[in-house]
């Protein structure tokens, strides 16, 4: 079959499983829901350059202007809500991707906040963000992160990319006690922790410690450290992570793709992560994952030291050498309705947990803002989750119950065309 046709009928089928699915609005009252409802400052950035510019209010100015409560005067920022106050917020008037080839924040950071903060960019009608932040991909650029806070700080619609630093967090590193990150419908992609003077820095995409973390319908993806936490390190946390894919981080350590003290994910795919020590996909000292995936780690999930994992309609299979261990014997995990294809020593399921192959297809755009693992037709995983839950909606945003129970994992199949067929799925003609 001839490829552009191949790729076209996909999309066309991904469009007919993810029909009815709203279009995702660029608004500040989305911003303003996830912080709690508290704003005062709005600053448009209308230019994509990376520092000041003469006339033009770039990142770099509104930043600064929320830093010291007042508007950079040297800027043509204008503040078109209430006097600058606990949680002041940047929007953008484009789809800018503003690319730094120095820091501006700090000679670490290029942005430094100091102060409460919302970040709202644009999001296509799948949710996926169209702002994008990122560190120069051209050589002989230096080693920087892409964002420092000392405060709460909310980004959506915003891609964080390319952040390579010599400490801890490469992407985001928040640095005070007992702050708050949220992320929605954003992704953190292809940042590092690198080896240097320093050794042992944790948080490839994100560090917060101790803090908490809210992470919704994004991607954390490509990411990597040379100690803990490729993806997300969130030691002496809490980390709730809902609708979102964790994929292809590496830790030299543990946690690949996550290390949390506490983590409670749903809907959620954690897939393709690599970590040296425990944990390929996530490493934890208490555990609660509700319908999701979690497929193709070095380790699929790890308990860390004495803790807890308990599990709802979730999935966790093809994971080498083991899908789920700890590192500490005599540890159970809890729940019920339940995938689990191999589990380690340290560790037992509760019976009745399926070891069946469920027939996943391979990690890809299936709707939504996120990619997901397809069921396909002949899954033990199909209306094997409970006949009822409190959790409306997929990974996707679909329907979760379809049938005669949920399914079990991340992803809810939604009829015979959902998903496309494996040959458009793989790209190949079989």
């Amino acid at each position: 079959m001839n490829g552009d046709l191949r790729v076209a009928y996909g999309r066309d089928r991904r469009q007919t499983a993810r029909a009815g699915k709203s279009v995702v609005p660029l608004a500040a009252a989305v911003a303003l829901s996830l912080s709690g409802g508290v704003s005062a400052a709005t600053i448009t950035v209308n230019s994509a350059a990376a520092l000041s510019v003469p006339a033009s209010c770039t990142i770099v100015d509104a930043v600064a202007s929320i830093n010291q409560g007042s508007l950079v005067v040297t800027s043509n920022c204008a503040n078109s809500g209430a006097a600058f106050g606990t949680n002041d917020t940047i929007n953008f008037l484009s789809n800018f991707t503003i690319s730094f080839v120095t820091p501006a924040g700090s000679s670490s950071s290029a942005l430094l906040l100091t102060k409460p903060a919302t970040i709202t960019g644009a999001t296509d009608s799948d949710g996926k963000p169209l702002v994008s932040i990122e560190r120069s991909a051209t050589g002989g650029t230096p080693d920087f992160r892409l964002i420092e806070t000392s405060a709460n700080l909310t980004l959506s619609g915003v891609t964080v990319r390319n952040g390579h630093v010599n400490d801890n967090g490469g992407g985001i590193y928040v640095g005070a006690v007992g702050k708050t990150l949220t992320l929605s419908n954003s992704v953190i992609s292809g940042n590092a922790t690198i080896s240097g003077a320093l050794t042992g820095r944790d948080g490839g995409g994100i560090y917060i410690s101790p803090g908490t973390l809210n992470v919704s319908k994004s991607t954390i993806s490509g990411n990597s450290t040379d100690y803990n936490g490729g993806g997300i390190y969130a030691y002496n946390s809490t980390a709730t992570i809902t609708a979102s894919t964790i994929s292809g981080n590496n830790a030299a350590g543990s946690g690949g793709g996550i290390y949390a003290r506490t983590l409670n994910a749903t809907d959620t795919t954690i897939s393709g992560n690599y970590a040296m020590v425990y944990g390929g996909g996530i490493s934890s000292f208490a555990i609660t994952l509700n319908f999701c995936t979690i497929a193709g780690n070095s380790g699929g999930v790890n308990v860390n030291g004495p803790g807890t994992a308990t599990a709802t309609a979730t999935l966790i299979y093809g994971n080498q050498p083991t899908d789920i261990d700890a590192s500490s014997s005599g540890r159970t995990l809890t729940g019920d309705h339940n995938l689990v294809g191999i589990a380690g020593a340290n560790i037992s399921v509760p019976g009745g947990t399926k070891t069946c192959d469920p027939n996943l297809g391979t990690l890809f755009d299936n709707g939504g803002p996120t990619n997901t693992y397809a069921l396909f037709a002949g899954s033990c995983a199909l209306d094997g989750g409970p006949t009822t839950t409190a959790i409306a909606q997929d990974q996707r945003g679909l329907t979760r119950k379809i049938g005669a129970a949920t399914d079990i994992g991340a992803f809810e199949k939604q009829g015979p065309l959902d998903p496309p067929d494996l040959i458009f799925v793989s790209g190949f003609d079989l």
